[in-house]
């Protein structure tokens, strides 16, 4: 669903982005805008879950 952070395998390897839209089309748009939104038309991906929680700091130390 648009919005969502999930888990995908794309080209066996997997990632991690948030589904979305990009020029009007379904894609994986990255949260760091250094990477490109990924477009999955035509692109063969699974998704393997939806990340519903994370208990992890991502924030460097020291900041």
């Amino acid at each position: 669903m648009t919005g969502d952070i999930i888990v995908v395998a794309l080209d066996g390897e997997l990632t991690c982005k948030q589904m979305g839209r990009w020029h009007g089309q379904p894609a994986l748009l990255s949260g760091n805008p250094e990477y490109p939104p990924i477009a999955l038309r035509g692109v063969e991906c699974e998704t393997w879950g939806v990340v519903t929680h994370n208990i992890h700091s991502h924030r460097r130390r020291g900041r």
